[in-house]
């Protein structure tokens, strides 16, 4: 068992964040949203990844079931950091 870590988008232009997702490190969150922003397939961060900044909210210890969050949101990246030129 392990602890996750719950990654979440904000989408600046509607001043809202998405729902949570979990991953097992930041890196590898991190590495699905870049696969994402440079995908073909229309999504919102790939076509405005000015938009978007990622926070990480905590962790998820998946043997106990409890969150240990932060205090505060912690911007872990930006949209723009993402995409591939």
């Amino acid at each position: 068992m392990a602890n996750h870590v719950i990654v979440v988008l904000k989408d600046t232009a509607v001043n809202a964040f998405g729902k949570p997702f979990f991953c097992p490190s930041a890196p590898a969150a991190l590495r699905a949203l870049r696969d994402e922003a440079n995908s073909k397939n229309n999504s919102d961060l790939s076509l405005h990844p000015e938009d978007f900044l990622v926070f990480e909210l905590g962790l998820f210890d998946d043997s106990t079931g409890r969150f240990d969050l932060h205090p505060d949101p912690l911007q872990i990246s930006r949209g723009l950091d993402l995409k591939s030129s």
